[in-house]
C-alpha cells in the first residue's frame, strides 16, 4: 500500500499528479502574467474543480492506494489565468497531503496549457485550502515557483473531454536513466491519470499498473 501512495504522488500531480514527481525541477517565480483566459480555458477549469476520489477503484484492486484529490479555483478575479489549488491526500489521512500544487491554466497560442507551481515554504499553511480559499488571501502568484518543465497541454478529444500528457522526467536512483511520464484524461466528473515508467533503454519497467488511476467526483 505504501508503495502505491509513493507511485501515485509521482504520477498525480493534476491533476493531476502527476505533477508531484516534478518537485525537484524548481525555477524562479514568474513576474509577468499576460492575459490567458479563453472559453476553452474556462471550460477545462470548470472540470478541474471539485472533490474526487478513487476509493471505488481501490476497493476493487488493492494495487491502487485509496486517495482523495481536491481541486479548487483560487483568485477568481484574475484574468491572466485560472489558478487552481490541488491537494492529493490518502483517503483516510486528510491532513497529510502527499502532493500540493497550484495549477496555472491559461491560453497559450490557442491551446490550454497547465503549468504546476510549488507553494511557498513547506505548504503546511495551505492544507485544506480547497475548502477555504481564504487561506490564499495573503499569497500572490508571484510568490509561487513555476515548474515549467512539467507543464502540459490539454487538447479537446470530444464533447467536454480533454486529454494530454506530462513529459518524461527522471525518477528512481540518480543516474539510472529511468523516467516516468503521465497521460491524463479529463471528462465531466472524472479524471484519469496513467503513469508510464521506462528504463534507460526506453522499455517499460515492471512497475506499471494495470490501468489509470480513476478519480471520480464525490
Amino acid at each position: 500500500m505504501a508503495g502505491s501512495v509513493v507511485r501515485t504522488a509521482t504520477m498525480v500531480g493534476l491533476t493531476v499528479a502527476l505533477i508531484g514527481g516534478c518537485g525537484t525541477v524548481e525555477q524562479g517565480p514568474t513576474k509577468l502574467f499576460p492575459s490567458g483566459l479563453s472559453t476553452e480555458v474556462l471550460a477545462v477549469s470548470r472540470q478541474l474543480n471539485g472533490n474526487f476520489t478513487n476509493l471505488a477503484q481501490a476497493q476493487r484492486d488493492s494495487e491502487y492506494a485509496p486517495l482523495a484529490l481536491h481541486l479548487r479555483r483560487i483568485w477568481p478575479e484574475r484574468t491572466d489565468a485560472c489558478w487552481i489549488y490541488m491537494e492529493l491526500t490518502p483517503a483516510r489521512a486528510a491532513l497529510e497531503p502527499v502532493c500540493q500544487r497550484v495549477l496555472r491554466v491559461f491560453n497559450s497560442a490557442g491551446r490550454v496549457r497547465c503549468e504546476p507551481n510549488s507553494l511557498p515554504g513547506d505548504g503546511h499553511a495551505y492544507i485544506g485550502a480547497w475548502g477555504d480559499p481564504a487561506l490564499f488571501a495573503q499569497t500572490t502568484p508571484e510568490m509561487l515557483a513555476p515548474l515549467e518543465a512539467c507543464a502540459f497541454v490539454l487538447i479537446s478529444s470530444g464533447a467536454d473531454q480533454y486529454s494530454g500528457s506530462v513529459p518524461q522526467f527522471p525518477c528512481g536512483a540518480a543516474g539510472s536513466g529511468a523516467t516516468i511520464s503521465c497521460e491524463l484524461r479529463v471528462v465531466p466528473g472524472r479524471i484519469e491519470a496513467q503513469g508510464r515508467f521506462m528504463n534507460a533503454a526506453g522499455a517499460p519497467t515492471g512497475t506499471q499498473l494495470g490501468g489509470p488511476f480513476e478519480f471520480i467526483a464525490n
